[in-house]
């Protein structure tokens, strides 16, 4: 899988080299950050499109925890689009004498995972601290680096990349891997769900205060980490209720956790959205794509909870409000 991966284990400065999970199942390479290509001096067009071949440096200072968890999630969504049992109407693509995609194109979304499980374990997360980091802790990284924990926005997409790989390797009847490859995907599924709940304490102990009591007074309310009087953007905020109330229904149930969430869900609309839900005020154009989208997201999750949808009084009316956002003739922008 081209020649850009490196072992984060041998440092940001590691030597770039291919990397195919099939062939070594048990490597632990990464992509990540940025690169740069350079080219011989005084070379002429011809010799630079036919003869030269150009070379390629990674230059990242970090390992980004946001960053490697959107390429995960990317990952696993690949996976789950491409592999046998999701190719319906379209399977003729990938069969025949001379498909247009060879049978194994899922197997390509299995580079991420390898990287996924040695970050993890040894670089982002640490147990004993009950921490997750916002950059891996690698061996060219200073101390006051090391510990700084992840932002809500990032520890939000690690545990929705974490739910994303972990149902994708539950079941693995169609994907036609080696079985070496096979045992090193599924080894991981149940350290993916403690990925999860890590995220999980993480998020409720750094990015939650305490306002009152009753859920009618808005007992939870997110804030920005460190600083307690800040809040974090409506999409950030939304992002981390749709994420942490779809992992609670489909991989924790857990009623403590339910509560807090739908406590911070009604805070969430009284204090962001309210006043867009009035008929006096309904225009969207403030807001990004992002804020509508994970807004959207938030009450789909919600409605696992069915009880709780019947009790709130701007659910169905939010809804509404953001549909009309999303559909393509809206001025408000569709989904990102």
């Amino acid at each position: 899988y081209g020649g850009l991966t490196f072992d984060p284990r041998e440092g940001l400065q590691a030597q770039l080299a291919p990397f195919d999970p099939r062939v070594d199942p048990k490597a632990k390479r990464i992509v990540s950050g940025n690169y740069v290509i350079s080219f011989p001096p005084k070379v002429d067009q011809l010799d630079l499109a036919t003869n030269v071949q150009e070379t390629w440096r990674h230059t990242s200072s970090s390992i980004d925890l946001n960053e490697q968890s959107k390429l995960w999630f990317s990952g696993a969504k690949a996976f789950e689009r491409l592999r046998p049992r999701a190719r319906g109407p379209v399977t003729s693509l990938f069969s025949g004498t001379d498909p247009l995609f060879p049978d194994e194109a899922h197997q390509v979304a299995m580079l991420f995972l390898p990287g996924m499980q040695i970050l993890l374990n040894d670089f982002f997360i640490d147990q004993d601290k009950l921490l997750i980091r916002q950059t891996a802790s690698t061996k060219d990284q200073g101390a006051a680096e090391r510990d700084r924990i992840g932002d809500l926005q990032s520890i939000s997409r690690l545990a929705r990349a974490a739910g994303a790989w972990r149902k994708q390797v539950s079941d693995l009847s169609d994907a036609k891997l080696s079985p070496a490859l096979e045992a090193e995907a599924s080894s991981g599924k149940e350290s993916l769900k403690k990925v999860m709940q890590l995220a999980l304490l993480v998020m409720q102990a750094n990015y939650i205060r305490n306002l009152g009591t009753g859920r009618e007074l808005g007992t939870l309310q997110f804030v920005s980490g460190l600083n307690q009087t800040e809040q974090p953007s409506l999409a950030t905020a939304a992002e981390a209720l749709a994420t942490f109330m779809e992992i609670e229904h489909k991989e924790l149930a857990s009623p403590f956790v339910r509560e807090r969430l739908l406590s911070l869900m009604h805070w969430f609309v009284a204090n962001y959205w309210a006043p867009l839900i009035s008929e006096q005020n309904r225009d969207l154009r403030p807001l990004t794509s992002q804020d509508i989208f994970w807004t959207y997201a938030a009450l789909q999750a919600m409605k696992a909870y069915p009880e709780e949808v019947a009790k709130a009084v701007w659910f169905k009316d939010l809804e509404n409000l953001l549909s009309t956002a999303l559909t393509p003739s809206s001025s408000a922008g569709g989904a990102p």
